[in-house]
Formats: structure tokens, sequence, C-alpha cells
């Protein structure tokens, strides 16, 4: 589906010229920041990953089956992923490869919030070259999940633990 947005300019010298140009706008080009709030969390946790296909990304409630879905979106048209946490509540996010990265291209961006004991576990994860620790404190950082044709970012804040399951040729 497209749009079309006529756009007209005025210069303002002494002679006034003005012009119009159609510009299209393809819907299907349009990318997303997907915000999931803090009440979407429940006591057992989110999980983020990818459908079976691979092309949806998926936000479900830890421990459940995939007709628990939260959030649903293509993984392609997803920029990035903002994940907020509860404030003096245990939040447990879990980033689940099992179908491939579920990060989208840039990035994720995970707050556990203030209190509680919140944590980031990376999970089910093969095939990395590498996976890149950065701390920035002892609860804000980033992991750098990288393959032989490309790399994804998590940043987080406000963490006490972060889990990382998984098998890479080198964790940095």
């Amino acid at each position: 589906r497209s749009f079309t947005l006529s756009v007209q300019a005025t210069d303002n010298a002494s002679t006034p010229a003005s012009s119009t140009a159609n510009v299209v706008i393809n819907v299907a080009d349009l990318t997303e920041a997907v915000n999931v709030a803090s009440t979407a969390w429940t006591n057992a946790g989110l999980t983020v990953k990818l459908d079976p296909s691979g092309t949806l990304l998926r936000v479900v409630t830890s421990g459940t089956d995939n007709n628990a879905v939260l959030e649903q979106h293509v993984l392609a048209k997803v920029s990035s992923l903002t994940v907020s946490g509860r404030a003096s509540a245990d939040d447990r996010l879990i980033i689940d490869f099992s179908n491939g990265s579920p990060i989208p291209s840039s990035g994720i961006s995970y707050s556990g919030g203030t209190g509680g004991n919140d944590s980031l576990e990376l999970s089910n994860g093969v095939g990395f070259t590498n996976v890149t620790h950065n701390f920035t404190d002892a609860n804000s950082g980033s992991v750098t999940v990288s393959t032989a044709t490309a790399s994804s970012v998590i940043n987080y804040s406000g963490l006490e633990p972060i889990v990382d399951n998984q098998i890479g040729r080198a964790h940095v």
C-alpha cells in the first residue's frame, strides 16, 4: 500500500517561486520500534524469540507455549526492541536463539527497573563466533553476539545476574 504526499516549497526571495513534487511513501518499507511496557510482565518473566519459520519476532510469557504471545512482529520490519522491567519486582528476560537470532537490526534494550532481582538470560544459541560482554558497571552494559555474517547487541541496565548459556568460539 502506498500514499502520496504533496509538498510545496516557497522561496521568500523578491520573486516568489513555488513548485510541487510528489513523494511516495511505501508502508511496506517502514520499520517500527517495538516497546514492551512494564505492565506486560508476569512473575514467570518474558521470553524474546523467533517463531519456527524464523521470520516473526515474538515476546511470550516465559514457560508457556507459542499461544501465549504478548507481542508479534515481522522481524525484518522491527528496527529495535525496548523492554522495561517492573519496579520492585523480580524480572527475568530470556533471549532464546533456538529459531535464530531474535535481535532486531538496532538491537534490544532492557531496563530491569528499580529494586527486585532483575536478570537477563541468553539461551539456545549455537554457531556464534563470539559473545562479548561489555560492563559499564555492576548492573549495566551490553552483550554482542556475533556469527560469521552479523553481530547483534543487547544493551541492559538495572540488572543483577546475567546468565550466558551460549555456545560460541570465544566469550570475551
